[in-house]
């Protein structure tokens, strides 16, 4: 995914925008979930990059991050920007 995120980062640098990207989040004591909405809260935008894996799940829900980031933004009713990336062009290794 690390293509994709970048050429977005890109993107939104050369929009003079300022990304906020769960790479740059660091250690805190409240849980990974809290961080990202309270991120989603503070952000204008919602811009999520879907590849071929469903991701890490939140253990109470049972949901992924991104599912849960993505119906927040929603409920918040932030502008959504949502790319997925063409299964056809991408390289995977199945038995990761």
């Amino acid at each position: 995914m690390l293509p994709y995120r970048e050429a977005i980062q890109t993107a939104l640098n050369r929009a003079d925008c300022i990304h906020y990207g769960m790479e740059r989040f660091g250690a805190e004591p409240v849980p990974p979930l809290d961080v990202c909405y309270r991120e989603l809260e503070a952000s204008q935008i919602y811009i999520c990059a879907l590849g071929m894996r469903y991701g890490s799940i939140d253990a109470e829900t049972g949901k992924s991050y991104t599912q849960l980031e993505f119906e927040k933004a929603r409920e918040l009713g932030k502008p959504t920007l949502v790319f997925l990336i063409d299964e056809s062009r991408v390289k995977f290794n199945l038995s990761e």
